[in-house]
């Protein structure tokens, strides 16, 4: 059974984003009514009024008695709160929605999943996974559980319990997710593995192969390079060697240049 609690707020006197900021910075909380075919009803809450009305059983699910503070037109209903904003850094409650509800009608809302006992799978070495941690359930105002509870004791190494295995009253129907989902299962430990390298290792002092086929292709430059170089010196030599004796022959034919100008005389 939810517990219910008094909760008092005041309408708010406008709207918009700056004067949301003002409410804040003054120590207030904003907030909006809906539901039951009724205007929105904005209004400013007290946060520590807040708070206390979440710490009970019902956390919050509690069943709440609302009573809206306006210039001499009070108003009373009952109310469940429907969403809570908080900021992600500083964790500050920023907004707050409240439902109308019709106490007589069906409402759906959510309901957290607590897990009870020690799987045994965990003691041979699985991993307990959670992946359901809340419920959408169908029921009358008064009969909104304050949890739902899942019994985990028998659970094993890959085994696992589902939707269908929670269990309610007859007054409470589970609508969302559907009743095949794992709410809990033991899995097997994760192992990565480890890739190896797909380079062959190379043993040390051999060159890699694409440092070898470098090297082979240098060398055999360097034999070309060499090869031209050893022709070109060879060619040298053979032109010099051939182009002395003929300088020798035509030095031996022609006559000596005294020796026919003193005949003449």
């Amino acid at each position: 059974m939810v517990d219910k609690t008094v909760l008092e707020v005041k309408k708010r006197s406008s709207k918009g984003k700056v004067y949301a900021r003002r409410l804040r910075k003054a120590g207030w909380v904003p907030g909006i009514i809906y539901g039951l075919n009724q205007e929105p009803l904005s209004i400013e809450i007290n946060p520590l009024d807040l708070r206390k009305i979440y710490q009970t059983a019902s956390g919050r699910n509690v069943l709440i008695d609302l009573t809206v503070k306006a210039e001499g037109q009070d108003s009373a209903f009952p109310v469940i709160t429907h969403e809570l904003d908080f900021d992600p850094l500083t964790h500050r409650l920023m907004h707050a929605d409240f439902m109308r509800i019709d106490l007589a009608k069906k409402v759906h809302q959510h309901v957290p999943v607590v897990l009870l006992g020690v799987a045994p799978g965990i003691k041979e070495g699985g991993v307990l996974e959670q992946n359901v941690v809340e419920v959408m359930v169908e029921c009358l105002p008064a009969d909104i559980p304050n949890r739902l509870e899942l019994d985990v004791s028998a659970l094993r190494m890959g085994s696992s319990l589902h939707v269908s295995d929670i269990k309610t009253s007859d007054k409470v129907v589970v609508t969302s997710p559907d009743v095949g989902t794992v709410v809990v299962r033991v899995a097997e430990p994760r192992v990565e593995k480890v890739e190896e390298p797909v380079a062959a290792v190379v043993a040390e002092g051999a060159p890699a192969e694409g440092a070898a086929e470098g090297a082979e292709g240098a060398a055999e430059g360097a034999k070309s390079e060499t090869g031209k170089a050893d022709a070109k010196g060879a060619a040298k030599t053979e032109a010099k060697g051939a182009a002395k004796p003929e300088a020798k022959a035509a030095d031996k034919a022609a006559p000596a240049k005294g020796k026919g100008d003193k005949g003449k005389k």
